[in-house]
């Protein structure tokens, strides 16, 4: 047979053997895709099994974990007993109500909490006071030093008072001529309807003032003015005293317990 004839069957025979070789490598392909074998997965035992909610606490707690750790608030009380104790020193011209006002603490409160402290009318300059801002539940067990309050003694006359007419200064000038009166005893003297008077019996009267001892004084003001312990004010229209006269001072039962002449 010549090559002529036999060159169809060649080329036949050709893309026959192609088409089944190529047909060979994708059933090939196919199977490679296919023929995956699952994986198996063994059980846990018992022993190795994770309790998820030990895993999240051990997740917090171990040092590489990103899981935020808060650090718990401790409460912090902001008052200390010291600061819920004020001590407050009278000043001239301070009362009890106007300390109470002052610190916003009632009048009971500083009676109670203040050692010493039974008449709230009762009061000295250089006292100090027990102010317990934060409630008298919350006072310190420590109790502050307090200066103790002069015995109170009222005196009534006699040679043995230690009370006296110290000086009379700016005679004859109304606007600031004053009568000053020292208690120099250790007892305080209430003073409730004693008199201070001059020669021509113009009388002044002293109400519910106490004057404490070891030196402190009244001044007797003749002019206009608040009563504002310890001054006190006679509200005269015109001067009390002249130089050359005497100024007396009467308890309340008339007994002379002090006369200064007027220089």
């Amino acid at each position: 047979m010549s090559f002529r004839r036999m060159l169809p069957f060649l080329l036949l025979n050709i893309v026959v053997s192609a088409g089944v070789v190529l047909g060979i490598l994708s059933l090939w392909g196919r199977s490679q895709e296919c023929n995956c074998e699952p994986v198996a997965i063994s059980a846990l035992s018992d022993e190795s099994a994770i309790d998820p909610t030990t895993a999240a606490i051990d997740e917090i707690l171990s040092p590489g974990g990103n899981a935020a750790v808060q650090t718990p608030v401790v409460a912090i009380t902001p008052e200390s007993a010291d600061e819920c104790d004020v001590t407050h020193e009278v000043q001239p011209g301070e009362s009890l109500g106007v300390i109470s006002v002052e610190y916003d603490v009632p009048i009971d409160d500083i009676i109670a909490a203040t050692d010493g402290l039974d008449d709230p009318n009762l009061l000295f300059v250089g006292q100090l006071l027990t102010i317990p801002v934060c409630g008298l539940e919350a006072i310190a067990t420590e109790s502050p030093t307090v200066t103790p309050v002069p015995t109170l003694a009222l005196v009534t006359g006699g040679s043995d008072t230690e009370i006296s007419i110290a000086d009379v200064l700016n005679v004859g000038d109304l606007s600031v001529e004053q009568a000053l009166i020292v208690n120099t005893g250790a007892d305080a003297i209430v003073l409730a309807g004693w008199t201070l008077s001059d020669e021509s019996e113009l009388v002044y009267t002293f109400g519910d003032v106490t004057i404490f001892g070891e030196g402190a004084g009244i001044t007797v003001h003749s002019g206009l003015g608040e009563d504002n312990i310890p001054d006190l004010y006679w509200k005269l229209t015109t001067p009390a005293w002249q130089s050359g006269e005497t100024a007396t001072l009467r308890d309340a039962d008339g007994n002379v317990q002090a006369v200064f002449v007027i220089p």
